[in-house]
């Protein structure tokens, strides 16, 4: 969409009237698996960039930026669009299960490393249980030097550290009312 130009019959002037767009995504009870390593790359694909794509170019050397998908140079050939106008972004959910997956580093020079696809995650998760999930962000509303901002916000929220091999182990819990049930219990850091 573009800007819409609006005229004032007694002033004769011109007024800028900018638009923006709401995304909303409703999920009911909602599980999925993120890998954190992902985010970066994501967070690379949403930010604007400028036309002559000169920002884009000089991106690539970044480890986690490289070629999309080997052998296909066209998808790191053009920049992501520049997005015209400012974009919410909401995605809510009254119960959701997330199992977050670490990364394995990989430290080795940028010619060497694995192409993100192939890219290794950790044995051990942290598996989280939220209450009232909403999370939100805004797209192409902020300058492309400032970050981007990710928000979540949830009434419960309870996480459990899972290696793999032994049982879960309760490593955080936040409500929003005190739970008579758990009187006396702590929650202990995973070694």
């Amino acid at each position: 969409m573009t800007d819409c130009v609006c005229l004032s019959p007694s002033q004769g002037s011109r007024k800028k009237v900018s638009r923006s767009a709401e995304l909303l995504i409703e999920l009911q009870e909602a599980q999925t698996d993120i890998d954190l390593g992902f985010l970066d790359r994501v967070d690379f694909l949403l930010r604007p960039r400028p036309a002559g794509g000169q920002e884009f170019r000089t991106a690539q050397g970044r480890p986690s930026e490289q070629v999309l998908i080997p052998r296909v140079s066209a998808l790191c050939a053009e920049p992501p669009p520049v997005l015209g106008q400012p974009t919410s972004v909401r995605l809510t959910a009254p119960r959701a299960h997330l199992r977050l997956q670490f990364p394995v580093p990989d430290l080795r020079p940028a010619l060497e490393r694995t192409p993100w696809s192939q890219k290794a995650v950790r044995r051990e998760t942290l598996r989280l249980e939220c209450t009232d999930l909403c999370c939100r962000t805004e797209l192409g509303a902020s300058s492309r030097t400032e970050p981007v901002k990710y928000e979540a916000t949830f009434t419960d929220l309870h996480g459990v550290y899972e290696d793999g091999v032994n049982p879960g182990v309760s490593c955080v819990r936040v409500t929003k009312a005190p739970d008579k049930t758990a009187a006396g219990r702590k929650n202990v850091t995973p070694k």
